[in-house]
């Protein structure tokens, strides 16, 4: 009775023991950094360490795989980096000029034609686009990257502009529906628009 006992405790010990790493916990915090936009589009992200929560979202602190803790500044002129990776957060910095550091949310595409929304808490559906995004205001600010045509950062009716049916087609659904339902709905018909564009189903 007594060994039966001291094997279940051990059992339990075991499947609860302190200081066990949950799997999926570890993978939601696993910090990848992108440096240029081939290494992202290619996927070759660097794993840096495990992501520390932070209210400062320029500065990224981690902890490196030998336990050190370290500070990534986002935001610092001497570090360029495209973009980064924690857990199914992805954010990038489509914008080549110097002084910008605004990272985006991911939305979506190629690396010829994407888009990207600025927020976070980013979900994505099965072929990684964009469904739902949290943002400050509540508004969503969406923006397109052409690289083909060098359109970079602008919005939607631009961004269809080398596709005149589909542009029309556009304009034509926009026309017909009520500016507060075009307004509430705009990531989910930004990301419909870039499918259709990309031929996507």
């Amino acid at each position: 009775m007594k060994k039966n006992r001291a094997v279940l405790l051990l059992l339990l010990i075991a499947k609860f023991g302190i200081g066990q790493i949950d799997s999926s916990d570890y993978k939601d915090h696993c910090l990848y950094l992108y440096k240029t936009e081939e290494d992202f589009f290619n996927k070759k992200g660097t794993y840096r360490g495990q992501y520390i929560e932070s209210d400062d979202k320029k500065i990224i602190k981690y902890t490196t795989s030998n336990g050190k803790k370290r500070s990534l500044n986002l935001g610092d002129s001497c570090m360029y980096y495209f973009g980064y990776e924690i857990g199914d957060e992805i954010q990038i910095r489509p914008d080549k000029d110097p002084n910008n550091f605004t990272y985006y949310s991911f939305g979506g595409g190629t690396k010829d034609y994407y888009c990207v929304v600025y927020g976070s808490l980013a979900n994505y559906d099965r072929k990684g686009y964009l469904q739902g995004v949290s943002t400050s205001s509540g508004l969503c600010f969406m923006y397109f990257v052409d690289h083909v045509n060098n359109l970079i950062m602008v919005q939607l009716p631009e961004f269809l502009s080398s596709k005149p049916k589909l542009l029309e087609q556009y304009k034509a659904e926009k026309a017909k529906t009520e500016k507060l339902d075009w307004d509430r709905n705009k990531l989910a018909i930004g990301i419909r628009y870039l499918k259709w564009f990309l031929g996507a189903k």
